[in-house]
C-alpha cells in the first residue's frame, strides 16, 4: 500500500521544467509539497496502515519509486538535499498580520497541530516572486478562512528579523469578534482565538506560550496609542510615543476584482492547496483562466 501511495507522490517531481530539477531549494519544495500531500490525503484516511515518516525518510522512499535522476539530487543524497532545503527556508521571508478586533484590545491568534506549538500570528513564508502584501493575504486566508485584502494598509505594518529571516505583519485593525474564522488548509492549524494584548508577556521559568509573538508587542502597543490618539481617544501613556512609527491613514477596503474573489471561493469549494496561488492579479487572471475554463 505505502508503494502505491509513493509512486502517486512522485508526480510532485516527474515533468518539472529545468529550471526546477537544476535548484537544490525547489527540489526542496517539492519533496515538502509531496510529503505533505502523504500526510493530509493518505495517511490521514489510512493512520493504521500507513508509517508516518519525516520528510527525509520520506524523500528517501520516494527516491526509490521516482524517475528523477539521482544525479540531479547532489552527492549528500536526499538527507543533504533536506538540509540544505531547510537551511534555506530559515532565511525565506515571512508574512502575514496582526488582526485587532473592534476596541484594539484582542488580536487574532492561530496554533498549529504539533504537540510543540505555540500561539503565533496568522502567517507563512513568501513565494517566488510574490508581493509582501499578496503573501500576507493568501497566508491569511489559508490559516483563519479570512479575506483580508479589502482592509490591508501597504503602509501599515511592523517588521522585525528572526535570526536574519525577515518577518513582516501587516496590522489590521476593527475586526469583529464575530467573525467567522477557519483554516481552509489540512492538519496545519488546529485552534483559533482571540487574545487579550494584556497577557502578552514575558512568563518566568516553563515554556512559553507566546514566543513567537513577544517580540512584536512592544511595537504593536505602541501602534495601537498612536493609532488612538490619531482618532481622538485618550492615550494614558503617552512615554511609549517617544520614537515616531509610522502608520498610514485610515484603512479603507482596497478594489479587489471579481476574479480575485471567486478564484478564491472556487479553490476553497475544490479543496485545491491554496500554496499554488500567488494573489497578484496578473498570476490570478492566469490561473484563472487555465484553470476554470
Amino acid at each position: 500500500m505505502l508503494q502505491t501511495h509513493l509512486i502517486r507522490c512522485s508526480r510532485f517531481l516527474v515533468n518539472l521544467p529545468a529550471e526546477e530539477l537544476n535548484s537544490q531549494s525547489r527540489l526542496g519544495f517539492q519533496f515538502e509539497q509531496a510529503f505533505w500531500f502523504y500526510e493530509d490525503f493518505y495517511r490521514t484516511a489510512n493512520p493504521q496502515r500507513l508509517p508516518k515518516l519525516t520528510l527525509k525518510s520520506f524523500g528517501e522512499r520516494l527516491m526509490k519509486h521516482c524517475p528523477v535522476h539521482l544525479s540531479l539530487i547532489g552527492r549528500d543524497g536526499v538527507a543533504g538535499l533536506i538540509d540544505e532545503f531547510y537551511e534555506y527556508k530559515a532565511h525565506v521571508p515571512t508574512c502575514g498580520a496582526i488582526i485587532l478586533n473592534d476596541d484594539l484590545s484582542k488580536c487574532l491568534m492561530v496554533r498549529g497541530f504539533s504537540s510543540k506549538s505555540t500561539w503565533g500570528f496568522p502567517k507563512g513564508k513568501i513565494s517566488k516572486d510574490e508581493l509582501p502584501s499578496a503573501c500576507a493575504v493568501r497566508e491569511v486566508y489559508e490559516e483563519t478562512g479570512f479575506d483580508a485584502a479589502p482592509y490591508l494598509h501597504e503602509e501599515s505594518f511592523i517588521q522585525v528579523a528572526n535570526n536574519e529571516q525577515p518577518i513582516r505583519l501587516y496590522i489590521i485593525p476593527s475586526i469583529p469578534e464575530s467573525t467567522h474564522f477557519a483554516p481552509l488548509t489540512r492538519r496545519e492549524i488546529k485552534d483559533i482565538q482571540w487574545h487579550p494584548i494584556k497577557d502578552f508577556k514575558w512568563e518566568k521559568g516553563g515554556p512559553h506560550r507566546y514566543f513567537n509573538v513577544m517580540p512584536f508587542i512592544g511595537r504593536l502597543r505602541q501602534w495601537i496609542k498612536q493609532y488612538r490618539r490619531q482618532h481622538g481617544e485618550t492615550v494614558e501613556d503617552e512615554s511609549e510615543l517617544e520614537r515616531p512609527l509610522e502608520i498610514g491613514p485610515e484603512c479603507k477596503p482596497l478594489e479587489v476584482e471579481p476574479v480575485c474573489r471567486e478564484l478564491m471561493e472556487r479553490v476553497k469549494l475544490k479543496l485545491m492547496p491554496l500554496t499554488m496561488f500567488i494573489l497578484d492579479l496578473d498570476s490570478l487572471k492566469a490561473s484563472f483562466s487555465k484553470n476554470y475554463k
